[in-house]
């Protein structure tokens, strides 16, 4: 584990937690673009199954969240 970092980068194969980073030191966390491959990655899974097993079994895996709650901390 990197310490004395002001900034870091979440990539793949190099999970920490939040803890963690902060114990390290780190001040501001970036996600970059991993929120969007994880999106588009599940968009893929789902478009798979529906072509591979003709089933829409992808949407007992999604939320009924509402983003407004989420976002606006």
């Amino acid at each position: 584990m990197p310490t004395n970092l002001h900034n870091a980068t979440v990539r793949p194969g190099e999970s920490f937690s939040k803890a963690d980073l902060a114990n390290a030191g780190v001040k501001r966390i970036s996600l970059a673009t991993s929120l969007y491959t994880y999106a588009i990655t599940a968009m893929h899974e789902a478009a798979k199954e529906i072509q591979d097993k003709g089933t829409f079994e992808y949407i007992d895996r999604t939320t009924n969240v509402d983003f407004n709650t989420i976002l606006k901390d």
